[in-house]
This record gives structure tokens, sequence and C-alpha cells, in this order.
């Protein structure tokens, strides 16, 4: 070998390990998103071919970063237009909707007694068509403020969350929620996350079918995220809709048998994933459902880390 004759074994061996551990140091800075390393070749030898080779593949992914970020900004402009055009075509269509609504009633009201029985019935299925549209656009103007409204974090005790949208359900007497009576102080969206809370106890109350409805709200402390679960006792998600239920317009059930619009769950989950936590399901048929989500841990100036609480 040329380079090795001309150098001697031992100083090649060193040679060699320089080049090796330069090599080595680039790709690890690559590994981690600097793309404005490169090796520089010392010899045309094995080492300069590997060096011109490694400096082609940095620039090849730099490229394809740099394609991948504006293909991003692309789509998140799309996604802003799609938000700015379902907040405006739900806005405009409430007025036309009021109306139908309002003169039905109207025609039920006045000129009832004047119809016969199919006649009622078409405009009680009028009104009713009306209302659950009126239900599904405020349901689309709600799922649009939560990226066009954007509200500080401030540092909010979850219990007080909890209290909040309980008391905003209004749950029958046959209701029962537990939580515990020390709760971590997160920092967060306080009226988004009561929004979930609100949420997922309507939901453990309206899909259920036990005379005594029990509801559990609990948390898990754990490394770096707070794991938060409300559990029910209702009637239970078959595994395979455990992702669909997330879905946005999707049902498991029939407006005749459970009402709703279909577009809570996707809420709450836009809501957790703009705390940059996650949500899951875990259920039995018949035996209930429980829906867990993380909440990162902030230092208090918001940032991430090991956050404790009295």
């Amino acid at each position: 070998m040329r380079v090795e004759n001309s150098l001697g074994l031992e100083k090649y061996k060193e040679y060699a390990e320089e080049q090796i551990i330069n090599i080595l140091s680039v790709i690890s800075d690559v590994a981690i998103g600097d793309f404005e390393v490169q090796v520089k070749p010392e010899r045309e030898d094995i080492f300069g071919a590997l060096a011109i080779g490694v400096n082609e593949m940095i620039s090849h992914l730099k490229r394809l970063w740099e394609e991948k970020e504006k293909a991003m900004e692309e789509v998140r402009r799309v996604n802003k237009e799609l938000e700015d055009l379902v907040y405006i075509m739900s806005h405009d269509l409430k007025a036309p909707l009021r109306a139908i609504t309002g003169f039905s009633s109207f025609l039920l009201e006045d000129y009832g007694d004047k119809l016969d029985e199919e006649g009622r019935d078409y405009l009680n299925r009028l009104v009713k068509a009306a209302k659950h549209m009126e239900a599904l656009i405020n349901d689309l103007l709600e799922y649009s403020r939560i990226e066009r409204i954007k509200r500080p974090y401030k540092w909010v005790d979850l219990k007080e969350i909890v209290e909040k949208a309980i008391e905003f359900v209004q749950p029958p007497d046959n209701v029962r929620i537990s939580y515990p009576e020390n709760m971590p102080e997160l920092y967060m969206d306080d009226v988004k996350m009561q929004q979930v809370f609100i949420n997922l106890i309507a939901n453990g109350i309206k899909y259920n079918d036990k005379e005594e409805i029990r509801i559990e709200i609990g948390f898990e402390e754990k490394d770096d995220e707070f794991k938060i679960w409300v559990k029910d006792n209702g009637i239970g998600i078959d595994e395979k809709y455990y992702e669909d239920i997330f879905k946005i317009f999707k049902r498991l059930h029939t407006q005749e048998e459970r009402e709703g619009t279909g577009i809570g769950l996707s809420i709450v989950r836009k809501i957790i994933t703009q705390h940059q936590g996650r949500i899951w399901v875990e259920s039995q048929k018949g035996k209930g459902s429980c829906f867990y989500f993380t909440i990162p841990k902030r230092r208090k100036d918001g940032k991430k880390d090991r956050h404790t609480f009295g």
C-alpha cells in the first residue's frame, strides 16, 4: 500500500484512526441536524474517497431536508386556508339554518292542528335535522377555533380544571365522580384543558347504561410527564375502533341511538396534541372505557423539564 509504505505502519495506524474519528464526528453532527459540516479530504487514498462520498451524502440530505421544509410549509399554509374556509362557511350557514328551525317551529305551533299526522311528522323531522345540523356547525366552529385562537399558557391546579368541568356538565344524581384531593399544577391553556375534561366526562355519562354511573379521574407522575385518565363504567368500545373514535365525524352509533356530532374526541385529541401530549383509550365492551392522556412537565419558564408538586 503506497500511503502505508510512505508513512510507516505505526504512523499509518495513527493516520487511519484520525481519519475514521473525523468522519464519524461529522456523521454524528449530521445525525443531529447539522448539514453545514464537511469532511476535509487530506490525501488521495481510500479515506479521501470516503470523505468525498460522505460530503456528497450530506449535500443530498441537505437538499432533501430543504425540500421537506418547503413541503411542510405548504401543508401548514393549506391547512390554515382550510381552517379559515371551515370557519367562514360554518359561520355563514348558521343564519339560514336558524331561519329553517324557526319557521318550522312556527308552522308546528300555528298550523299544527291543520296538518295531518304525516305533515306534522315531516315538520318534526325537519326541525330535528336542522337542530342537528346547527349542532354540527357549532362543533365545526369549535374545532376550527382550536387552531385559530391562541391563548397564553399558565400554571393551573388540575383539580380546579376538573371541578369547573364537572360544574359545567352538571351530572345527574345517579352519577358518581371521584378524583384525588391533591392534583398537580400544570402549564397549560386552562380553557382548552377544561374542554378536554368536559368532553370526556360527558361521554362517560352519555355512553353508559348503568343505574349508577361511575367516573374516576386520576393521574400518575412519570419522569418527564403526567399521565392523566378519565375512566367510566359505561358501554365500552370494541378494540377495532380505538383509533377511529378520534377521527372527525366518526360515530359508532346512529343519531337515534346516541345524540352527537362525532367531533368531540377529535377536539380532545387536537387540544392534547397542542399541549405536546398524546391520548389513547383502553376499554372492554360492557365494562367501560378509560381515556389516558399525557401532559409534559415544564419549568416555570414553560420549557420541558421535571416538575414536581406539593
